[in-house]
C-alpha cells in the first residue's frame, strides 16, 4: 500500500469542462464568449469584460488602449514573472522597477513613489500569489502624480480589497487563465473595466484578430485532462512521486530549470507584441462558463487551509511568511513562504512526501535586458527570488494533510 504524498498543486478539471469544451470544439456557438465576458464582468463587478487569448494579450491591449505611447514609463514590482516587463518593452515602454514590501510580497508603495519620473504615465498593481496589493496607496499615488491605475490579477481572481473584487478599483485590470490558475480556460485571458470609451477602443483593435486555432485549444484540453489526473493524491503518490524522488537524487536542479524554460524566451527583450493580440475562442469561453461557479466555493477553501497552515506555521524560526493586509482577503492562489537553505529544506519535505517547488518569478531589474543605470537596489525582491517555496495549498487539502506539510516543516533542522 503505497501511502498518500501531498502534490504542490492540483490542477482544477472536471467532467463537465470537458463536456463543454469538446461540444465547443465540435459544434461552436456564436454566443459563447459574449456570455462568458458577461458572467466575468458580473462576477467582478465592472461593467465591461473583454476575453482574450492571454493575460500577456489583455495587458498589451490595456496599455494601448490607454493611450500608450513609446518612451513611457510604467512603475511595475521588479518581483514579477518576467513575460511582463517583455510586453512593455515589446510596447517601447520604459519599466520603472520598484521593491517590494518585505512583509507582504507585494509592490512597495513608498518605493513605486520613488520610481515615478517625469515621462512615467502608468502603474501597474500586482496582486502577487493572491494577494491584494496597498490599493489604498497605490491609487492615492496614481491621482497625485496623474498615473494610470492598472490591476494586475492574473493570480488574484476571487480575492477581496475591503468588500470590492480585486479588479474592480483600477482604471483597468487583467487576468489570466492558465492550466495552473484558480479559473482554466485552456489559456486565456480578460481585461476589465468601467471605462465605455477604453472598451470601445479594446474591442476595435480586436475586431480583425482570430482566435488560437481549435488545434492547440485540443492539444490544451488534453494536457489539462493528463494533468488533472496526475495531480490527484492517488496517480501522484504512485507514479509521479516515485519520479520526483529520482530526478531529486540525480539532478536536483531540473525540476527548477524546467519551470524557467517558457520565461527564459520572454527575457531576451525582443518581443513582436502583435503576435500577442487575439481574442478568445468558443472552447475557452465555454470552459470559463463552466468553471466560474466554482471559484468562490473553492477560494473560501484555500482561505480555510491557508488559515490553518498560518496558525501551525507562526513562529517557527528561519521561516516568513506572506502576509496579508487588514481588509484584504487574499485568493491564495499560492502559498509562498521565504525559507533559508531552500534546497535543503525542498529536499526533506520531498522525502516526507510533501512536494514543493520553486517559481520562476524574477527580480527582474537584474535580467540584462532590463536593466537600467537608474533603477535603484531591490534587495527585497532579490531575497524573495533566492528564497521563496511553494507549499501545497490545493482547496482538497485535508487536515492531516496540514499537519504533515507543517510537521515536516517544523523538523526541518
Amino acid at each position: 500500500m503505497v501511502s498518500r504524498k501531498i502534490p504542490r498543486g492540483t490542477i482544477r478539471w472536471d467532467a463537465a469542462r470537458t463536456r463543454a469544451a469538446l461540444r465547443a470544439l465540435v459544434r461552436p456557438e456564436p454566443g459563447l464568449v459574449t456570455a462568458f465576458e458577461a458572467a466575468f464582468a458580473r462576477h467582478v463587478g465592472v461593467r465591461h469584460a473583454i476575453a482574450v487569448a492571454s493575460g500577456k494579450a489583455a495587458l498589451a491591449l490595456a496599455l494601448r488602449g490607454l493611450g500608450a505611447r513609446p518612451g513611457d514609463g510604467v512603475v511595475v514590482a521588479s518581483y514579477n514573472v518576467p513575460e511582463v516587463p517583455a510586453v512593455l518593452a515589446g510596447l517601447g515602454l520604459r519599466p520603472r522597477f520598484a521593491d517590494l514590501d518585505p512583509r507582504t510580497f507585494n509592490l512597495d508603495p513608498d518605493e513605486a513613489r520613488a520610481a515615478v519620473d517625469g515621462g512615467t504615465r502608468f502603474l501597474l498593481a500586482t496582486h502577487l500569489y493572491g494577494h491584494p496589493a496597498d490599493l489604498e496607496r497605490l491609487a492615492g499615488l496614481a491621482r497625485d502624480r496623474g498615473l494610470a491605475l492598472v490591476e494586475d490579477c492574473a493570480q488574484a481572481l476571487g480575492a477581496r480589497w475591503r468588500g470590492r473584487p480585486v479588479g474592480s478599483i483600477g482604471q483597468v485590470a487583467i487576468f489570466s487563465f492558465g492550466l495552473m490558475k484558480n479559473l482554466n480556460t485552456l489559456r486565456g485571458g480578460m481585461l476589465v473595466t468601467g471605462d465605455d470609451a477604453l472598451a470601445g477602443r479594446i474591442r476595435e483593435a480586436l475586431a480583425t484578430a482570430r482566435p488560437d486555432p481549435r488545434g492547440r485549444v485540443a492539444r490544451d484540453l488534453g494536457v489539462a485532462l493528463a494533468l488533472s489526473l496526475l495531480t490527484r493524491p492517488g496517480p501522484f503518490s504512485v507514479a509521479v512521486y516515485p519520479a520526483l524522488r529520482a530526478v531529486e537524487e540525480v539532478a536536483p536542479t531540473l525540476p527548477w530549470r524546467l519551470a524557467k524554460m517558457r520565461p527564459d524566451a520572454w527575457e531576451r527583450g525582443a518581443l513582436d507584441v502583435g503576435s500577442l493580440i487575439a481574442p478568445m475562442g468558443a472552447a475557452q469561453a465555454a470552459c470559463g462558463l463552466a468553471g466560474l461557479p466554482g471559484v468562490e466555493p473553492e477560494t473560501h477553501a484555500r482561505r480555510d487551509n491557508a488559515a490553518a497552515l498560518r496558525e501551525r506555521l507562526a513562529g517557527l524560526p528561519g521561516l516568513t511568511l506572506q502576509e496579508p493586509l487588514p481588509d484584504s482577503e487574499p485568493a491564495w492562489t499560492q502559498f509562498v513562504v521565504r525559507v533559508g537553505d531552500r534546497a535543503a529544506v525542498r529536499r526533506r519535505l520531498l522525502r516526507e512526501g510533501v512536494d514543493t517547488t520553486v517559481g520562476y518569478l524574477r527580480a527582474c531589474h537584474r535580467i540584462p535586458a532590463f536593466a537600467r543605470e537608474d533603477t535603484p537596489p531591490c534587495p527585497h525582491a532579490e531575497a524573495l527570488e533566492r528564497d521563496n517555496l511553494y507549499l501545497p495549498i490545493s482547496a482538497d487539502l485535508t487536515p492531516r494533510d496540514l499537519e504533515r506539510i507543517a510537521g515536516a516543516l517544523g523538523r526541518r533542522r
